[in-house]
């Protein structure tokens, strides 16, 4: 019982996991649009790197002429949040996917180090807070999977586990032994004594009489 309920326990830490980082990768995905719309207003709670390449990215065509760099800047968020949802696809069956947003959102942090260095905001300060829940979730499912892992697989179909501590279990049936037969051994046959003189059969006396004439 006590296994059950820690592979409970751990499966939902996962799962919130999962959803913080589906909450993440949908409100990026939208902030994104908004920019390229030119739409003044945006959400928090998603990853800032998209942003910042996009940002870069007509900063640079504005500076040079052109608009190379700006379509490069999409292709590039384009290409971060596509990592996002295939970390999120793919960590439904595979665990080890939630490490992979793990470390890519790690380095989204560290861009929003870099970008409020660059120049600090009021407003920063609900970035770094969404930055750092996001972190937390990401961390609790990696965490997460990596007990489950360590727990032993659950049964499947008729496959014996062994008994929790205080668990009421059938004795097992005890076997019989088995009987043996005894073995019939052959009697040894008798062998005639070759010193004993034979005996010569006794005749009735009537016989007698008759064997005499």
């Amino acid at each position: 019982m006590e296994q059950s309920n820690l592979r409970a326990k751990y499966e939902a830490q996962y799962v919130r996991a999962r959803g913080n980082l589906l909450a993440m990768l949908l409100l990026t995905l939208a902030n994104v649009v908004l920019m390229i719309a030119e739409a003044q207003v945006s959400f928090l709670f998603s990853a800032i790197l998209p942003q910042v390449a996009v940002t870069y990215g007509w900063y640079l065509d504005a500076w040079l002429g052109g608009s190379t760099y700006t379509w490069i800047a999409y292709a590039i968020s384009v290409i971060i949040i596509g990592i996002f949802a295939l970390c999120y696809f793919l960590s439904k069956k595979h665990r080890g996917w939630m490490t992979a947003a793990l470390v890519l959102f790690s380095v989204d942090c560290l861009v929003l180090v870099y970008w409020i260095y660059l120049g600090f905001m009021v407003e920063d300060i609900l970035d770094i807070a969404f930055h750092v829940w996001v972190l937390y979730y990401l961390i609790s499912g990696v965490v997460a999977a990596a007990k489950l892992k360590k727990l032993p697989p659950v049964p499947v179909g008729g496959a014996s586990v062994p008994p929790a501590h205080g668990m009421y279990t059938q004795p097992a049936p005890v076997q019989q032994p088995v009987q043996q037969q005894p073995q019939q051994t052959a009697e040894p046959e008798c062998q005639p004594d070759l010193g004993q003189q034979p005996v010569e059969p006794q005749l009735p006396d009537g016989d007698a009489g008759n064997a005499e004439e």
